[in-house]
């Protein structure tokens, strides 16, 4: 299990973090509202980032996990932390397995089914993850990510130069209008990543504290640099969409294989045809690296919740993983083959459940927050009424969301 010896937290974060959320929903925020989407997934990010603070301060000040954490406040919420991660496990991985194969498939002109392909790759992962098989991946994830960024950001300057009437590219939003409101709920769900992405980085971090410890210094710039270069790049997508997507006749394609089409073409109609191998290249290596660091993440959680709950031995944890492993693969499967209708059905379905329990896990961690002994008193206030703010804004969209879609 020991793959990541050598990759900081805040770059294991990002290639979680860059995948769905940064592909798809900010390329469709942007195609589909404009600029006004840009400014959205800024303060998005801006208010989950106390939320996200709270993970490594309170690693590095307590010298344990969150998961540590919930076993100090009690039994209950392991639970509640157990049941959440089981509600998003399922659907996340899909999602992500469903991108992954899509890509292949429009790559390399693959006659498989999406879902077999998905078989592949997911059981293809959890092989890597379970036997360590995939040393290497510590070294590539940072070319990946700089790859893909360096490649964004070259065909955003093509499309700036491209584009024609950039002050009108501003679509309508109303919070009064449903179809709105729910994708931004959608849009909110995974971005810049869900929050159980939170408790994941904790268990990397202390992982890597087994190898060196870093300072807390070093450790805020590692987390800052991985969660504002995801910010960056989600910016970058919403921009891409705006800017060559936005008023046009074409809409995102519902099939999977077609969004990816478009999404492709989106770059090499800015940056240049010669740019596809390394655009696919980018995408590909891109979604495989947050298959592998999502896997990985669930592999660990899950059989360290329960342990925790019914007192298991190492024996018994080792087999509750391979079960685990095993449920994924079967479970994500038969999602994909008998599930899913369209591309975006499933992505706002999975991001939408990751959004409604995000207001529980928020809690969650602010309850730990109150055990870090940080030594500034100011700087704690102005996190935790940062995080009361946030919660409020959670709080808020999660009842329009109940409104619209149960009443």
């Amino acid at each position: 299990m020991l793959i990541f010896k050598k990759i900081g937290p805040g770059l294991f974060y990002a290639a979680a973090a860059v995948g769905v959320s940064h592909l798809v929903q900010s390329s469709r925020a942007g195609a589909s509202y404009g600029w006004i989407m840009v400014v959205i997934i800024l303060l998005i990010n801006l208010l989950k980032y106390p939320f996200f603070l709270l993970g490594p301060l309170y690693t590095y000040h307590k010298e344990q996990s969150l998961l540590d954490g919930f076993k100090q406040l009690g039994k209950w919420s392991e639970w509640v932390y157990l049941l959440i991660t089981l509600a998003t496990l399922y659907t996340t991985i899909a999602v992500i397995a469903l991108i992954c194969a899509s890509l292949f498939i429009s790559t390399f002109n693959l006659s498989l089914p999406i879902w077999v392909l998905s078989l592949i790759l997911i059981a293809t992962v959890i092989y890597l993850v379970h036997y360590g098989k995939f040393k290497r991946l510590s070294s590539l994830i940072k070319f990946i990510i700089v790859l893909l960024t360096i490649a964004s950001l070259f065909a955003l300057i093509f499309a700036f130069n491209k584009a024609e009437l950039i002050g009108g590219l501003v679509g309508e939003f109303s919070f009064y209008n449903q179809v709105d409101v729910l994708f931004l709920i959608a849009l909110i769900g995974w971005m810049p990543a869900p929050l159980d992405i939170i408790a994941w980085q904790s268990e990397w971090t202390i992982e890597q504290h087994l190898v060196s410890k870093p300072t807390l210094k070093e450790s805020l710039i590692d987390f800052n640099l991985g969660y504002w270069g995801t910010a960056l790049l989600a910016i970058v997508f919403a921009a891409l969409g705006t800017l060559v997507l936005f008023k046009q006749e074409e809409v995102f394609e519902n099939s999977a294989v077609g969004f990816i089409n478009q999404l492709i073409q989106l770059y090499t109609s800015t940056i240049g045809e010669y740019a596809y191998p390394f655009i696919t290249f980018a995408a590909i290596a891109t979604m495989i690296s947050t298959l592998i660091t999502v896997i990985d993440a669930y592999s660990r959680v899950i059989p360290k919740v329960t342990a925790s709950l019914w007192s298991l031995t190492s024996v018994q944890s080792s087999k509750i993983e391979k079960i685990n492993l095993g449920l994924i693969l079967f479970i994500t499967v038969m999602i994909l083959k008998f599930g899913m209708s369209s591309l975006s059905s499933l992505v706002d379905f999975a991001t939408s459940i990751s959004f409604l329990t995000a207001p529980v896990l928020a809690i969650l961690y602010l309850l730990l927050f109150k055990r870090v002994p940080m030594i500034n008193r100011n700087k704690r206030v102005i996190l935790f009424i940062s995080c009361i703010i946030g919660l409020i804004f959670l709080f808020l969209f999660g009842s329009a969301y109940i409104y619209y879609i149960v009443l």
